[in-house]
């Protein structure tokens, strides 16, 4: 048998022996986003394969011994009790319970702690910018401690240090009292902000507003020390005419002229608010217990969480409360409205002087209506132990 040569075209055969065909793809396959996109799906078929194949293992293996895996504990009864817990949460109650109790307590823990940091954090951010040495050293040593510091050191240092050396003992709370809110201390903020307006009007010489600071402390010191019956009432409101016929004298220095005015009008304001107050309370419009507080007085710090004052006010005095929250809402409103429409037209107008108007007329009203309610005949207070 022979064996023949087969002819072959002369351009067919490369000029190179070692070059080798080329084969094209298509342009899709050629695509290097798509082999990567290819390549990710092929990958996540794998993983998923993978875990779909122990997960059967396991689950058939614990069914064998009858422990399949599931969240009916959830149901079962917790046990034990937790110190930070709502009203509904008790021993009986489940582990879902448990569980939600303790997601409402790490999201209170996270909201009262980033904003607490944010408050630290833009704090030392700008007393390090400070030109005071004290103040720049110190909060740098602060940041550079905490920053240098595991946080796992932190939490020890916390827990074992700070937390351990804490008292373990129980420490039973006193007994409930009234606390008796004097109406002088309403009247104090409303004379500053009066006498800080004036001030900067030009009315009033300057340190007036210290004055009315000044003059506050010094009446609530002698109320307490003598009492504040009529003729401490009577002795007061002389002592602050004599200062404001002092203040006129043009010898004395702007500080002391300011200051004594102040205090002067601090004691005329609270004698006319005496006499207007048992006027009204004479005549039954003002009731006598509006402002009676329930109180805790104290606070305590334990292992376990902090124990503030409560405050519960009387039905009467909370709804005249929300009237001054609403009626301090309008006001703040006509003085942005008058302030804005003095910058537009350039009219010098008494923004301010409109909307405390607005606050006290409404605040006024408000005490009116309510004051004509009927009077608790009780204030119930339960001993806390």
């Amino acid at each position: 048998i022979g064996i023949g040569a087969i002819p072959m075209d002369a351009d067919a055969i490369p000029d190179n022996p070692r070059q080798q065909i080329q084969i094209k793809l298509p342009a899709i396959l050629r695509n290097v986003q798509v082999l990567q996109a290819i390549a990710q799906i092929v990958f996540v078929i794998l993983v998923v394969s993978f875990f779909s194949l122990l997960w059967s293992n396991i689950s058939a293996t614990l069914a064998e011994r009858n422990l399949y895996p599931s969240f009916d504990f959830l149901n079962n009864r917790a046990g034990f009790d937790i110190a930070e817990k709502p009203d509904w949460y008790a021993p009986s109650s489940s582990y879902g319970d448990a569980f939600k109790v303790g997601v409402i307590n790490t999201l209170r823990i996270v909201s009262v702690g980033l904003v607490l940091a944010t408050v630290i954090g833009i704090l030392l951010g700008i007393f390090l910018l400070s030109r005071n040495w004290l103040v720049k050293t110190i909060s740098r040593v602060y940041v550079e401690i905490l920053r240098n510091t595991p946080l796992l050191v932190q939490l020890i240092f916390w827990y074992f240090v700070v937390m351990f050396s804490l008292p373990t003992e129980d420490i039973t709370l006193p007994n409930a009292g009234i606390f008796i809110l004097s109406l002088r201390v309403l009247v104090y903020p409303i004379i500053w902000l009066v006498a800080w307006f004036l001030v900067r009007r030009g009315i009033f010489p300057r340190h007036t507003a210290e004055g009315v600071l000044l003059g506050a402390i010094a009446v609530e010191l002698a109320y307490r020390l003598f009492g504040a019956d009529v003729p401490m009432v009577l002795l007061t409101g002389v002592v602050g005419g004599a200062l404001i016929l002092v203040s006129l004298n043009p010898n004395i220095s702007t500080t002391g002229r300011g200051q004594m005015l102040g205090a002067g009008i601090v004691a005329i304001a609270q004698v006319l608010a005496t006499g207007v107050v048992s006027v009204l309370v004479n005549s039954g419009v003002l009731p006598a217990t509006m402002v009676w507080w329930e109180v805790l007085p104290v606070g305590y710090i334990s292992r376990r969480a902090w124990v503030f004052p409560e405050i519960a006010f009387t039905a009467t005095f909370q709804s005249w409360l929300i009237v001054i929250i609403i009626g301090a809402v309008i006001g703040y409103g006509v003085y942005r409205y008058f302030y804005a429409y003095a910058e537009r037209t350039g009219r010098l107008l008494p923004s301010g002087l409109y909307g405390l108007a607005v606050l006290v007329v409404i605040a006024t009203i408000g005490w009116v209506v309510i004051s004509n309610q009927p009077e608790p005949t009780e204030v119930v207070i339960n001993d806390v132990t």
